[in-house]
């Protein structure tokens, strides 16, 4: 049966292997590459632990499309559209997500998945939450300016490659970002 990582087995950190958590990202990686390419693209919006699915057969899935935007939207630039702004989980928001304008509305594209994907997989790797016990306005102000979790307990426990994904995922650049 299907069940959510968050309360499966990805909380326990001698569960979570290195082939697991490569698996996992490539599942996800996947399934972001199937919704950014429909046409109008999905953009998820709220990826997080919570939301994911672990088959039976220890394929990640991704659920939960309640906050997703599939409709036209405004575009304003050749890379992002106006969209309500803050809308998802503060600790796996991407920055550009997280600035308002007077309206409530942000700018930004399907690369905001990118890096709420980035902060999933780093809580997959560490079985813990990004950014610890900090509230949201400091992951909020933080992120802004760069924050992010620590990379160096993933280097040694899931390889370089990993680190090296979630650095290129969440970049503070949305134009950066891994596809």
């Amino acid at each position: 049966p299907a069940g959510r990582p968050s309360r499966a087995c990805l909380g326990r950190r001698a569960c979570v292997t290195r082939k697991s958590c490569a698996q996992w990202s490539v599942h996800l990686a996947q399934a972001l590459t199937f919704l950014h390419a429909c046409d109008p693209p999905v953009i998820h919006r709220d990826l997080k632990p919570a939301n994911l699915l672990l088959c039976s057969q220890g394929h990640l899935k991704v659920a939960d499309f309640g906050l997703s935007s599939a409709k036209q939207r405004t575009m304003i630039s050749s890379e992002a559209y106006v969209m309500t702004g803050r809308t998802g989980t503060i600790r796996y928001m991407a920055p550009e997500a997280m600035m308002v304008d007077d309206e409530g509305n942000s700018c930004y594209n399907e690369n905001v998945d990118c890096y709420s994907a980035a902060m999933v997989m780093w809580y997959i790797c560490m079985a813990d939450k990004p950014f610890g016990d900090l509230d949201a306005d400091l992951i909020m102000a933080g992120a802004a300016n760069g924050l992010r979790p620590d990379l160096a307990s993933i280097r040694r426990r899931h390889g370089e490659h990993m680190a090296d994904t979630n650095q290129m995922c969440w970049d503070g650049d949305p134009t950066k970002r891994a596809d």
